[in-house]
């Protein structure tokens, strides 16, 4: 449990705010106005509970989810709304633990690696859920071969959204910290250091690939100021490639599955599978031409 405050202010949305370039729309506009309503109680408790106490309830919210989802394939489609409402709860508490940490002073190394394993784990566990679902309402092979194309589809545009908002904190912030105010770092225990093995080891190398983004600390020379201003535009454009972006679809999909059964399909392999995977090349390409731009002027 936690009881602090940042400095004893009292709490406004705007802390609870990353970096407005490295947000993604979908967050700004819904889930973390929503979170940030359901917080606010808690600024009058003299203690509550911590980041990753909130993070383990979204991921308990979200196989909650994928469980409901494997209910409606044995049985009645309309189930997924049900799945979709408890995956939309899981992604406002997803929201909740960041801020929260944000407004306390408690963001940590091991929070992040959390809440990332936590989003991976969950995606997962929904789409297989869903895709079961699915299944019961189609043989056909393309449409197998469309749903399980959107697995390896999320993990890479999530790999690439992260590396990039990494990579674009480290060009453009004064401070290292950036990302998370206040960070602390704590001992990783064998789960937490085992996922925090997979993201380095293939993550960020798959993200690396797909990007050519740069990697270490900023240039010296390199104003702050102007690599952001050349890099705000693929940063914004990498934002929509985030794990908000994606359980958006999802849980919008399932909620108007029982009026179509295979719209979830058709919704995923059109937005994911497509529209996504298109959208993170060209993203990809903009960023290195952009990178490449900057460091040529620098050091011309």
């Amino acid at each position: 449990m936690s009881s602090r405050s940042v400095g004893g202010a009292a709490w406004s949305y705007s802390r609870t705010l990353k970096d407005p370039d490295i947000e993604e729309p979908i967050n700004l506009v819904l889930h973390r106005p929503l979170a940030f309503r359901l917080l606010r109680p808690l600024e009058r408790w003299t203690r509550r509970p911590s980041p990753n106490q909130v993070t383990l309830l979204s991921g308990a919210f979200g196989f909650a989810s994928a469980y409901v989802a494997f209910v409606a394939a044995a049985g009645d489609v309309a189930w997924l709304r049900l799945a979709a409402l408890l995956l939309f709860v899981s992604v406002i508490l997803d929201c909740c633990d960041g801020m929260l940490a944000r407004l306390t002073g408690a963001s940590s190394e091991l929070g992040r690696i959390l809440d990332g394993g936590m989003d991976f784990f969950v995606a997962n566990a929904v789409g297989l859920g869903l895709g079961v679902a699915i299944l019961k309402h189609t043989t056909s092979p393309w449409a197998i071969v469309a749903l399980l194309a959107a697995f390896p589809s999320m993990l890479a545009h999530a790999a690439v959204y992260d590396h990039l908002k990494k990579r674009f904190v480290e060009l453009v912030a004064p401070r290292s910290d950036a990302l998370d105010p206040h960070p602390t770092r704590s001992p990783l225990k064998p789960i937490p250091w085992a996922l925090a093995a997979v993201y380095q080891r293939l993550y960020t190398p798959l993200a690396s690939v797909v990007t050519g983004a740069g990697a270490g600390p900023r240039p010296a020379g390199l104003e702050p100021s102007i690599a952001r201003e050349r890099l705000r535009l693929p940063m914004r454009m990498a934002s929509w490639l985030g794990v908000g972006t994606h359980f958006s679809i999802l849980y919008v999909s399932m909620f108007f599955a029982p009026r179509d059964p295979l719209l979830p399909l058709w919704t995923c392999t059109t937005l994911i599978t497509i529209v996504l995977n298109l959208w993170m090349l060209v993203t990809a390409s903009a960023w290195r031409r952009a990178e490449a731009e900057l460091v040529r002027r620098e050091t011309s």
